[in-house]
């Protein structure tokens, strides 16, 4: 069994990239990416969740 997340979440404001979140639960991610985002004051923040490239 592997360790290495799954999913990654981009916290876009303004255009601008504000920090990369990686994690294996989807939903738990975004929700926690919008958490970091307004902690931030980034109260209209965009996060885009992708699933990560994995090579076997």
């Amino acid at each position: 069994m592997s360790n290495k997340p799954t999913y990654c979440a981009t916290i876009t404001y303004k255009g601008r990239t504000i920090a990369t979140l990686k994690g294996n639960d989807a939903e738990t991610l975004e929700a926690r990416a919008h958490r970091y985002a307004t902690n931030l004051n980034y109260h209209r923040a965009v996060v885009q969740v992708t699933p990560t490239q994995t090579q076997e």
